[in-house]
């Protein structure tokens, strides 16, 4: 009981310490304690003394109330100190957890503060923080799961997929729990798709009971997504192969993929797959053919692309061969990444009929399908990709595209060069952008920029670039036509030339305050200098973030300043720490984030 009176003298110091010892001269609340701590003090002094501590607050005029108060509360805080205990009664037991299977690091605050917002915001420029941040590793700190599990429902579905395919996996079976929490059969938004998808990928057997009440009650969204998720049992194999046939095409299509994905198969459901290639649903089948190799689909994948082409050149309707031109494309890219020697030789007996084949005219011509031909070619065994490229100067369009992307695969630097440099040197506008113009292809190679097979949007896929390095000659080559991108990509340090053309294009730019594509090529060359240690990149930057305003501080900015601050020198960090003061609040957490991991190199 004593202990009890002790506490709750000192909650009502706490309370007069709030509210100002002016009004603690007199405390009723307090003047009540005194009489059951001085009964306890006959026991244990020191509970008279806590006692006289109160009378004395109680009896203190204004001037001496502060001090008072004071002497109490620290005689209050020293006691219960000494009383305190720590622990509880009973048996020790392990507090159950996941292993998240990866090692955890801690973010920092200000970085932390720009990815909470991106997740849990709208607007532009989200999209390239949380890139940047899942380069960084930034996902690794704890603090960051449950806003990334939300994330998982953004409104934006390139953040939402980019969440669900890229950052979550990466925690394991941790998760599952929490995705279980928040999913929904009977929902139609693409948030609860994802999250059976992504359960059923970190635990299958965990999965595998939600998988069948969604197929059971769930929603016609949800039951495509669970119906990718069947193919472990000859039970699912049945379903798969009843829903092959259904009305619904995107049905069918999950159906058709689940069977290509399934570690096992029956005869039945191969004779399925087969019965799909051969007709129009060859067009759902295609992307996922190519990329689980099965070698009964593979032998009949090149049968049917045979037949289909000798049905070509003898069929006389304008639309039957339009349907069919587009079947044989759907086949051939079902080849695509093959280099086995069946498909490589089928390949090239095509790629040798393609002035035949360019004959068939059409909305789809046969032109179409030896540009297919020849992609699929940039991507086959050596062999194949050699003789694609010792026709490139010789061939024209999306095929000269690949041919030369085969050919920067397969020649040496300097026999690239030597092949395919006078096609630069003849451009006379070197403001062109058309995409099929010779030198601009030649130049988006030597960017690493790659196409898609013919009818995909094109793209540029870090995972399909050779690791191939350049010929010096074409910095050189670069500078001399004042190609700026190729300049940026290709810069090496300490050349004189190309430094002193990216820090003109920097100085004479106009536009680096203005629209975000208005001032692309400027923040390129500037991040460009900066990678490839030139001093100058810190004074360019300097200049910028200083003019920058409140009507300048846009997302754009500050991407394209957190693009350039990690490459500059140690040297850099006192000039950019007297800008902050003056800069736009979310500018000026860029700029401390990233001097934060400038510092240790000055150490």
């Amino acid at each position: 009981m004593s202990i009890a009176n002790l506490t709750q003298a000192y909650e009502e110091t706490r309370r007069l310490a709030i509210a100002g010892s002016s009004v603690a001269s007199g405390d009723f609340r307090l003047k009540k304690l005194i009489a059951p701590l001085e009964l306890a003090g006959a026991k244990a002094p020191v509970f008279a003394k806590v006692a006289l501590a109160i009378q004395a607050v109680v009896d203190s005029t204004e001037k001496t109330a502060a001090a008072a108060l004071l002497d109490l509360t620290t005689l209050l805080s020293a006691v219960l100190y000494t009383q305190g205990s720590t622990g509880i009664a009973g048996t020790l037991a392990p507090i159950e957890s996941i292993d998240l299977g990866l090692s955890t690091t801690q973010t920092s605050a200000r970085a932390l503060k720009l990815l909470l917002e991106a997740l849990g915001s709208t607007g532009s420029g989200r999209l390239e923080i949380i890139k940047d941040a899942l380069e960084r590793k930034l996902f690794h700190d704890l603090r960051l799961i449950r806003p990334a599990l939300r994330a998982i429902d953004d409104g934006y579905p390139e953040i939402a997929d980019l969440i669900a395919t890229k950052v979550l996996p990466s925690y394991g079976k941790a998760i599952v729990s929490d995705l279980r929490a928040g999913f929904d059969a009977k929902a139609k938004s693409a948030g609860h798709a994802r999250r059976l998808r992504l359960m059923h990928q970190l635990d299958p057997l965990a999965a595998r009971e939600l998988v069948e009440q969604t197929l059971a009650e769930g929603s016609k969204e949800l039951k495509v997504a669970a119906i990718e998720c069947l193919g472990e049992s000859d039970a699912d194999l049945d379903y798969l192969i009843e829903q092959s046939t259904a009305r619904a095409k995107d049905v069918r299509a999950a159906a058709l993929a689940a069977m290509v994905r399934a570690p096992r198969r029956n005869t039945k459901s191969l004779q399925t797959l087969l019965k799909a290639l051969a007709g129009d649903d060859v067009e759902m089948l295609w992307q996922i053919v190519s990329k689980h190799r099965i070698a009964e689909v593979d032998d009949a994948v090149i049968a049917q692309l045979r037949a289909q082409v000798e049905r070509l050149y003898t069929e006389k309707d304008a639309k039957k061969i339009e349907m069919g031109i587009v079947q044989a494309q759907h086949l051939a890219l079902a080849m695509k990444g093959r280099t086995d020697a069946q498909s490589g030789e089928l390949l090239l007996q095509l790629f040798a009929q393609a002035p035949k084949l360019a004959k068939l005219k059409g909305p789809v011509s046969g032109v179409d399908f030896n540009e297919c031909i020849a992609f699929c070619m940039s991507l086959a065994s050596n062999p194949v990709k050699q003789h694609l490229a010792d026709q490139a100067l010789h061939a024209s369009g999306g095929a000269f595209r690949a041919a030369v992307q085969a050919a920067h695969a397969i020649y040496t630097p300097a026999q690239f060069f030597d092949a395919f440099h006078p096609l630069l040197e003849s451009v006379k506008d070197k403001k062109r952008a058309n995409p099929l113009d010779r030198a601009t292809t030649l130049e988006a190679v030597l960017l690493g920029e790659y196409w898609s097979a013919p009818g995909e949007s094109y793209f540029r896929d870090p995972q399909t670039r050779q690791s191939q390095s350049h010929d010096p000659r074409w910095l050189d080559l670069a500078v001399k036509l004042e190609r700026q991108r190729l300049a940026c990509a290709l810069l090496t340090p300490n050349h004189a030339a190309a430094g002193a053309f990216l820090t003109k294009l920097v100085t004479e730019s106009k536009t680096l305050g203005k629209a975000a594509w208005e001032r692309n090529d400027a923040w390129q060359s500037m991040e460009a200098l900066a990678k490839a240690n030139y001093p100058v990149a810190t004074e360019l930057l300097t200049r910028v973030i200083s003019e920058s305003n409140e009507k300048t501080d846009d997302w754009y900015l500050r991407i394209c300043v957190q693009n350039v601050l990690p490459y500059l020198p140690a040297s850099a960090v006192p000039t950019l720490e007297a800008l902050i003061p003056k800069l736009p609040p979310k500018l000026a957490d860029v700029l401390v984030e990233t001097i934060s991991h400038l510092k240790p190199k000055s150490e």
